[in-house]
């Protein structure tokens, strides 16, 4: 099959979990000709304010132009985030072509200034979709609720790619020598980006709640600035491999208990499940991971004390730890794989989507 693929961008060669326009460009790739993708990417243009908005007006028309000007190269329009469904709506209207929406991150999720009129959007787009991609049954039940059919409505979760992670595998103690960490003490990870509010919240409480319970070292990734009010945590920013603090790390925490963008944590959690690393997360994940199953393949906690006491029982239980770990990553090989992912995404581009792929608005009654 010949694909439209909007943006019409080409994607980078190593893939991030949270990177879902690249998990897509590549197993789309796998078995069809993607039509149209250029260089750069308008994401990674180091703009902002006015100027990223002017150039992201400029890559949805031009998309557009590419689409009309181009029509009788592709069978379909995939669509990623909402804008760019509008541009492949727009593109199915004139060319006859269908369309499928990848809603990864719906406005629905995203409270802000045009959240609302993005969602009057998405009602439009629904309608005319072929099929619509949701990341959980949580995102499709509140949309179903809001109105939306959820007989287009097709449940692809965020995949990761575990070969590009397992490159970075290598001994622990060889790991925590090449980065300068502590051979023999107890290291516990956090990733999130300080710059927005849920990850402030869980970066105040990690120092202040749980770091002086710790008898080791909590390390905290992708901080756009390392502050300095924060004593009792390890801050070491943005780094080239995420994954080899990860695999040289014994467990991590993820005090998220809720967001503004739901995949957010998700993504985090699955890269640590991807290394077999033990996690302790919040009952909030539940609504994006409904596979987590406490005590099997990750500890949930649902109050601020439950999640101190499973900490604690990670550094003090390592066996226990290890078993959890490799039951994570079992979770991760077998609903959250390329390789699991890759079937429902060729059967939604074929028609042939199982049973459960498919959510029936009378499945809620």
């Amino acid at each position: 099959m010949r694909i439209l693929l909007i943006p019409i961008e080409k994607a980078s060669e190593e893939v991030k979990t949270g990177d879902w326009h690249a998990t897509i460009f590549h197993l789309l790739s796998r078995k069809h000709r993607i039509i149209g993708v250029v260089r750069p990417r308008w994401h990674s243009m180091a703009h902002k304010g006015m100027k990223k908005d002017v150039l992201l007006a400029y890559y949805w028309l031009k998309s557009f132009v590419f689409g009309i000007t181009h029509s009788g190269r592709y069978d379909l329009i995939y669509c990623i985030n909402t804008p760019s469904a509008l541009v492949g709506l727009l593109l199915s209207l004139f060319s006859g072509k269908p369309f499928v929406w990848d809603a990864g991150n719906p406005s629905l999720f995203n409270p802000g200034p045009l959240s609302q009129p993005f969602f009057m959007l998405e009602k439009i787009i629904a309608r005319k979709a072929k099929w619509v991609r949701m990341i959980s049954r949580e995102y499709r039940d509140r949309y179903m609720a809001e109105g939306f059919s959820g007989k287009k409505m097709v449940i692809i979760p965020h995949l990761v790619n575990l070969d590009s992670i397992e490159r970075a595998y290598a001994d622990k103690v060889v790991l925590r020598r090449k980065l300068g960490l502590g051979v023999g003490e107890r290291i516990l990870m956090f990733i999130g980006q300080g710059s927005t509010p849920f990850n402030l919240e869980a970066i105040r409480w990690l120092n202040d709640e749980l770091a002086p319970l710790v008898k080791g070292k909590i390390i905290v990734a992708g901080a756009n600035t390392i502050p300095a009010r924060y004593p009792n945590l390890v801050f070491i920013g943005y780094v080239p491999d995420i994954y080899e603090y990860i695999y040289a790390c014994d467990a991590a925490v993820v005090p998220i208990w809720k967001s503004s963008g739901a995949p957010v944590p998700s993504t985090r959690t699955i890269d640590f499940m991807s290394c077999a690393k033990p996690v302790v997360v919040t009952d909030f994940l539940l609504e994006v991971i409904p596979e987590l199953v406490d005590g099997e393949n990750i500890y949930i906690a649902k109050i601020e004390g439950e999640f101190k006491r499973k900490v604690l029982c990670i550094l003090e239980n390592p066996a226990d730890a290890d078993r959890m770990g490799r039951n994570a990553r079992g979770l991760v090989e077998s609903e959250y794989s390329w390789s699991a992912g890759i079937e429902k995404l060729e059967g939604l581009l074929s028609d042939n989507i199982p049973a459960e792929g498919i959510i029936e608005k009378a499945e809620r009654k």
